[in-house]
């Protein structure tokens, strides 16, 4: 018997217009690329956190994460660097980037060393200030 790639049976159903993930809700591949091109839109093709604002490669960031119920929409999802989606994702929670959605566009990013920031995205590139 022959086996089959690990992610051949996901491929085939992605590409046949099928959700991206299996067990919980997510987008198709066409609508997956269109909330990503909105998210960088929206976020100016700049990372999202105030104290970075790179452009360069970005990544679609979720707020919250898809295992804890985050669904594929535009006010979920930042646009991050690598280097600062690696500080949301993967490192130690006391040397952490927390991201705290605040409504409206609004989004809090509280750093490890206490001083909080906010990115709005309805003012394009504002200084940092603190959650207000």
């Amino acid at each position: 018997r022959s086996r089959r790639p690990v992610g051949a049976a996901a491929r085939k159903r992605i590409r046949a217009g099928g959700v991206l993930a299996k067990g919980r809700q997510s987008a198709t591949l066409a609508r997956w690329r269109e909330i990503v091109a909105e998210v960088m839109r929206l976020d100016r093709n700049r990372c999202a956190n105030p104290r970075c604002r790179r452009q360069g490669p970005l990544d679609p960031a979720h707020i919250t994460k898809r295992s804890q119920g985050a669904k594929d929409e535009v006010q979920g999802i930042l646009a991050l660097c690598r280097k600062c989606h690696d500080l949301v994702d993967n490192v130690p929670h006391d040397k952490a980037i927390i991201i705290l959605p605040l409504g409206h566009g609004r989004f809090g990013f509280d750093y490890p060393t206490g001083e909080p920031a906010v990115h709005d995205r309805n003012l394009g590139d504002p200084p940092p200030d603190s959650f207000g």
